[in-house]
């Protein structure tokens, strides 16, 4: 059922939020990423509490939604972009991924995603790739490598925001069994 309002959610989205300015503080034409992974998850987070607040029984009724939970106190090396869930309780619905389908790192966000389904005891887990009908072969092979038969279910969604028409180019799940320790790719940074 959450899948359903998940691909909702992401259809809602206006791409003109999404991308950003191509001049520079001077005002001089500049390349660069057209879309950003964060601008994307805010967007996402915002079009799902609105359908929470729809008031409809569409499975987010009493869960919190919050995004980049730290949950360094809980003993826990992850940070996700994005949880649903009741704190202070073990009834955690789904834990969310945003990257560009580009990235590098996306097998290691689906290692985090692993470990809150299956350690964390999320129901669901979810990465969300924005990208362009060039990324659907990768995210397919991507796809294909890492899935197994005893793998931790993962939705894997390749979303297109390069023209003015919204499309999923991939949706599937993929039963995911990425190598332990799940270990931390990228530095954590502390103040």
């Amino acid at each position: 059922m959450l899948h359903g309002v998940v691909l909702t959610a992401l259809r809602s989205i206006e791409p003109q939020k999404l991308r950003l300015s191509s001049l520079n503080h001077e005002g001089h034409t500049i390349p660069g990423p057209e879309y950003q992974e964060r601008t994307f998850a805010y967007e996402f987070y915002h079009q799902l509490r609105k359908l929470e607040e729809t008031g409809s029984d569409n499975g987010l009724q009493g869960f919190t939604q919050q995004a980049e939970v730290d949950k360094g106190y809980q003993g826990i090396d992850y940070v996700p972009d994005l949880i649903i869930h009741k704190p202070g309780q073990t009834n955690n619905l789904a834990a969310f991924e945003f990257k560009l389908a580009t990235d590098r790192y996306i097998p290691y966000d689906l290692a985090k995603l692993q470990f809150f389904v299956d350690k964390v005891r999320y129901k669901e887990a979810f990465m969300i790739l924005i990208g362009e009908d060039s990324s659907k072969q990768r995210i397919s092979d991507l796809c294909a490598r890492y899935d197994c038969e005893d793998g931790t279910p993962i939705h894997v969604t390749l979303f297109n925001y390069g023209t003015s028409e919204k499309r999923i180019l991939l949706d599937s799940i993929v039963k995911v069994k990425l190598p332990k320790p799940y270990r931390r790719i990228r530095p954590r940074y502390r103040f």
